[in-house]
């Protein structure tokens, strides 16, 4: 699940570590919606005790994690390895501030010391590898992650044998739900050396869901 909208994006500041300010109000009121609209539904969709959170380390993905969820941050499993991509020095800088040499690329990092979208795909692609390897075997559980457009793109980008010019064409909607199906007997490769999966390593499908 995308965050809901963020107030750093309202105030035109790089919302990396630093300088993410969480949700704006809005932001707040709509995720206290969402989770109304399915809590009153026939089908408990975030309060279902089998769902098993993640969330980024970003202030915005925490705060719609713990308002979709209930509960406090701290019994929801934090991972930079679902953060949208680092901005290096470009972190709290205000957007006019930002030369276009410094906004990056597919390949190339965003602002001196910061990530570019691939070195994001790729962390993605051992963050969710993690989890699956993690809940493989317990199918009493489903994990869902509180992340942001860039990581869930990164599961688009995998999903089409990695179509680079796909990645900035898809438009990923605040708050919107995207459902993974992954077929854990059918990994692509087998790697007996390697102790962590990837993604990429299974046959998968990834679909947004109409809310």
């Amino acid at each position: 699940m995308r965050h809901f909208e963020a107030q750093s994006a309202l105030d035109e500041i790089v919302g990396g570590h630093r300088g993410c300010r969480g949700l704006s109000d809005r932001g707040v009121l709509d995720a206290i919606g969402v989770r109304d609209h399915f809590r009153d539904g026939k089908f408990d969709f975030f309060g279902n005790s089998k769902f098993v959170p993640y969330m980024s380390m970003m202030a915005r993905s925490r705060q719609t994690a713990s308002l979709i969820t209930g509960v406090s941050d701290g019994r929801i499993v934090a991972s930079c390895l679902f953060c949208e991509v680092h901005p290096g020095k470009n972190d709290g800088l205000g957007w006019d501030q930002i030369k276009d040499a410094e906004s990056g690329s597919f390949v190339d990092p965003i602002g001196q010391f910061g990530e570019s979208y691939r070195d994001m795909v790729a962390r993605v692609d051992v963050g969710i590898g993690n989890i699956i390897m993690t809940w493989a075997n317990n199918s009493a559980y489903i994990p869902i992650v509180f992340t942001h457009a860039g990581p869930i793109l990164a599961c688009y980008h995998l999903q089409s044998r990695r179509n680079d010019s796909m990645f900035f064409s898809r438009a990923v909607p605040l708050g919107s739900i995207h459902k993974m199906s992954i077929k854990i007997g059918e990994r692509k490769m087998f790697r007996e050396s390697v102790t962590c999966s990837k993604l990429s390593d299974f046959q998968f499908k990834i679909v947004e869901l109409e809310l």
